[in-house]
């Protein structure tokens, strides 16, 4: 089998913003796309984003989505709910995927399967995320919490490095460690010079009242605030990259290149599963920038090749 002969000039895995207008980009280039999208981008989670460009006003993420579905879809990418389990390169060049229940060939690839947050338990979770009561994202959403109480909920070396970016929005600021209180000392005089108490007992859990969000310490003694940030990591869904021989970052991501090209030939990255900034805006470069390049490597009709090594 020839690289024309395959059924798509590009498969998209990944239905957030970034896999989205990569979806829209390669429909305009004329390129025969598919985007296979399992339904859990994070973008979903957003209650109202404030700093998508053009929106002032403040979008829900779920919108956000369906605008760029619609986007995507009028141009003609296809665009189908599923779930990509399978993915291999092929000795003729070609790569092979397996989704909802059927097989199909792409000449390139482009992974934008994101990442899954490590989440706080709770009851109810997702309609504390939507009534802003528990948080995700300071770059995204730190404006909005000005001068309010605010604690940070996470393992230590999350929360310490979070709380000097927050410190920028409210003075009023609580750190909630769930393994240690221990701090290195040159980021404790840190936190120190800008205001910030360091914990003093770990936390135990957090709790609902109807009203508020508390975090029960160890003591038994219950604190409120009106937002509390999530700094627990996250998981890069990575898996489909090593399915073909990458290998990721110390911190499970994918690396690339200044095209978004990663250190397997015909295959691209973008989004949150990319070691960058985890925002939409950045998210839709890398969209930009990579389909560019998968029109170019189409047009030339030669056999992609990777432009790095990965770190």
């Amino acid at each position: 089998m020839q690289q024309q002969d395959a059924d798509l000039d590009c498969l998209v895995v990944g239905g957030g913003p970034a896999g989205l207008t990569a979806a829209i980009y390669l429909a305009r280039f004329r390129r025969r796309t598919r985007l296979v999208d399992a339904g859990s981008s994070r973008a979903a989670l957003i209650p109202r984003s404030h700093n998508f460009p053009g929106f002032p006003d403040g979008i829900p993420g779920v919108e956000i989505i369906e605008r760029l579905k619609a986007h995507a879809s009028r141009y003609g990418a296809e665009v189908e709910h599923g779930h990509v389990g399978d993915l291999r390169a092929r000795e003729d060049g070609l790569f092979e995927a397996h989704a909802s229940g059927r097989a199909f060939t792409a000449r390139r690839v482009i992974l934008a399967t994101g990442v899954i947050d490590n989440m706080p338990e709770i009851d109810a979770l997702k309609d504390h995320i939507g009534a802003g009561r528990i948080r995700l994202c300071p770059v995204c959403d730190g404006f909005e919490v000005s001068d309010k109480p605010v604690a940070i909920y996470g393992t230590a070396d999350h929360v310490l490095q979070k709380a000097l970016f927050l410190r920028g929005f409210t003075e009023n600021l609580t750190l909630l460690c769930t393994d240690t209180v221990s701090c290195p000392a040159e980021l404790a005089a840190k936190l120190q010079a800008r205001g910030i108490a360091l914990p003093t007992e770990c936390v135990e859990e957090l709790v609902w009242d109807g009203a508020s969000i508390g975090a029960r310490l160890k003591s038994g003694a219950v604190k409120r605030f009106a937002s509390v940030y999530a700094a627990m990591g996250s998981r890069p869904r990575a898996n489909l990259y090593k399915q073909v021989g990458g290998v990721l970052t110390n911190e499970g991501c994918i690396d690339t290149d200044e095209h978004q090209r990663t250190s397997v030939p015909g295959v691209w990255a973008i989004g949150d599963v990319v070691d960058a900034l985890d925002q939409m805006a950045v998210a839709i470069g890398h969209a930009a920038i990579a389909t560019t390049d998968v029109h170019n490597s189409l047009t030339a009709g030669i056999k992609p090749e990777a432009r790095f090594t990965s770190r």
